[in-house]
C-alpha cells in the first residue's frame, strides 16, 4: 500500500549542500551574424510557387517542407510565407544583390508589410490575394532557414 510522505525538507537539504555553479552572468560566446548572400536565390528557377498545403511549399524546383514550424496552423499563413520569400526576392532585384544581414532583410519585410494595409503589401501593386493569413516574422525566418538553394546552404556566417 501507499504511504505518503513529504520530503521536502529533505529535497531543500540536499539543494542547498549541491556546489551548483550559477551560471546566469557567464559569457555566452560569439554569435556569428547570419548573412542572405544574394536575394536572388529566392527568384524561383521555374518562375512557379505553389502552396501545395500547410507543411509544403513547391517554390520553382524546391520542395520546402515547413512541418516543424508549429505556429503555422493553416494553409493560409503557408501561402503568406511563400508571398513573403517573392517579396524578399523582388526587393533584393530592386535594391542589391549584395549579401546582406538576415535580421536586417527581416526588418525590412516587417516594415513593408506595416506599411500596408492588411497583408497587401505581399502582392504586386494593384492585385488582391484574400487567401493570405497573418504570420509571425520568427515563422519566416524559420521557413527561410529551411530552404535550400542549388543543394547547399541558403546562408552563411560572418563575425559579429
Amino acid at each position: 500500500s501507499y504511504v505518503c510522505n513529504d520530503a521536502t525538507d529533505r529535497a531543500k537539504e540536499i539543494y542547498a549542500n549541491s556546489q551548483q555553479q550559477n551560471t546566469t552572468n557567464l559569457p555566452f560566446g560569439d554569435i556569428p551574424q547570419r548573412l542572405l548572400p544574394d536575394t536572388s536565390v529566392l527568384t524561383p528557377q521555374n518562375g512557379k510557387v505553389m502552396v501545395r498545403s500547410k507543411n509544403t511549399i513547391t517554390y520553382g524546383d524546391i520542395e520546402l517542407d515547413i512541418n516543424g514550424l508549429e505556429q503555422v496552423f493553416t494553409k493560409a499563413q503557408t501561402i503568406t510565407i511563400a508571398q513573403a520569400f517573392q517579396t524578399i526576392a523582388g526587393a533584393g532585384s530592386r535594391t542589391q544583390q549584395t549579401a546582406t544581414l538576415f535580421q536586417d532583410v527581416l526588418s525590412r519585410l516587417e516594415k513593408h508589410i506595416e506599411s500596408q494595409p492588411g497583408l497587401s503589401g505581399l502582392t504586386a501593386p494593384g492585385q488582391f490575394h484574400g487567401g493570405m493569413a497573418q504570420v509571425r516574422s520568427i515563422d519566416i525566418a524559420a521557413a527561410l532557414n529551411r530552404f535550400r538553394a542549388n543543394n547547399g546552404i541558403l546562408f552563411k556566417t560572418t563575425k559579429p
